[in-house]
């Protein structure tokens, strides 16, 4: 994997000066800055049945563990949102070197 790294630089008020460097990943996935989402329909005879699918789904698109973001049951299917985070908020991302200097 090839990583190129870009210094920014930004002043803030009182005049105070960080920079940081930002690494960019030649992966597609590396470069995802927190999750994927993944909206669809799936039919089922019920709610239950759905969320299993859903997170079999995640798991057979190689995404492991999904959260449900959001699910709605119409009596033939359900609608459904499923998050799989990359970055967790508070994690060590990837595209950002935290090396701040002040």
């Amino acid at each position: 994997m090839n990583v190129d790294t870009m210094t920014v630089t930004a002043t803030v008020g009182g005049g105070h000066c960080f920079s940081w460097e930002m690494r960019t990943m030649n992966t597609a996935m590396n470069s995802v800055m927190d999750a994927i989402d993944i909206e669809t329909y799936i039919v089922c005879a019920t709610a239950a049945e759905g969320k299993t699918l859903a997170l079999a789904l995640g798991r057979e698109m190689n995404l492991g563990d999904v959260d449900i973001m959001f699910e709605e049951f119409d009596g033939y299917g359900m609608r459904l949102r499923m998050r799989k985070y990359i970055y967790r908020p508070g994690a060590r991302y990837e595209w950002l070197a935290a090396r701040v200097k002040a």
